[in-house]
């Protein structure tokens, strides 16, 4: 709990208030669920297997594993490519510790890449100080793969010795990295369809998935809202900066008031004019 104490502190010493209330209700949240599993006079509760102390049965790990990550990719025709990494401490999810990543080294479709890309990016940020906590479980969404492309990147950098996993979407098989005779090979574990432990990475899998989506699509909308600014006159980079910023969607644009527009920084009364002008000019389904 002490981590989440201290993603807490952080985030009120950075006055993020309601980040600050998050991981308070996560440490309430922590809290009842250690109650409900332990608590004597309760059946069975004190017998109650966690999901994380399955994990590092099946893994062989020392400790239970309490700060998993995954990483996700996502691109149409290799156009806008991302990737997320979700971070989650235990079984909850801890937000401060959620990254998004613009693909900027790969070009086309190449999901191994990308994912080599945005794995190195944070442990060399974790190397240089700009990420706090070097994950127990590192999870890719993937198969045999991604988890050898993931593999080198960690021997590279330095981190071999962080457990490496990975869950392939068809049967959802968890691989884990063996190495055999030097070289790397990809163990099936087995996993039970009711297995706590798959419970577990599939929330933590499709969040990862959700969190990259939605930038993906975020990105795609800023293309396209960016081209179609492009085609009023007066409006330059600031003011396509401005707009871009302000409202969320084409449609939100599309919809706002001369007077909402006239008021933003950066535009005049003649610059909303022709904003509001153009989109009202536009056919409508």
């Amino acid at each position: 709990m002490d981590y989440l104490t201290d993603r807490m502190r952080q985030a009120s010493d950075e006055l993020r208030f309601e980040d600050a209330q998050y991981y308070k209700e996560q440490i309430d949240a922590l809290s009842r669920l250690r109650k409900r599993r332990f608590s004597p006079g309760k059946p069975g509760a004190s017998a109650a297997l966690s999901a994380t102390l399955r994990l590092k049965q099946l893994l062989g790990m020392e400790k239970i594993p309490e700060i998993i990550v995954c990483f996700d990719v996502s691109n149409v025709q290799g156009e806008e490519a991302v990737a997320s990494k979700v971070s989650f401490y235990r079984e909850l999810a801890d937000k401060l510790g959620y990254r998004r990543y613009k693909i900027k080294t790969v070009e086309g479709i190449n999901d191994y890449a990308m994912i080599q890309e945005a794995l190195r990016r944070m442990l060399r940020g974790l190397k240089e100080g700009r990420e706090n906590f070097i994950p127990d479980v590192i999870m890719i969404d993937g198969g045999k793969g991604h988890l050898h492309a993931a593999f080198e990147v960690l021997n590279e950098e330095g981190f071999e010795n962080v457990k490496l996993i990975s869950i392939a979407k068809r049967f959802e098989t968890i691989y884990s990295v063996s190495v055999e005779d030097g070289a790397f090979a990809a163990r099936d574990l087995g996993i039970s369809k009711d297995d706590p432990a798959l419970y577990l990475l599939q929330k933590v899998r499709d969040e990862a998935h959700r969190f990259a989506v939605n930038y993906h699509r975020t990105l795609k909308e800023k293309q396209l809202t960016l081209s179609v600014l492009d085609e009023i006159e007066g409006i330059g980079e600031q003011r396509k900066r401005i707009l871009l910023s302000h409202f969320d969607s084409i449609a939100a644009l599309s919809q706002s008031s001369l007077e909402t527009l006239a008021s933003l920084p950066s535009m005049d009364r003649l610059s909303a004019k022709r904003v509001h002008a153009f989109f009202l000019s536009q056919p409508h389904d």
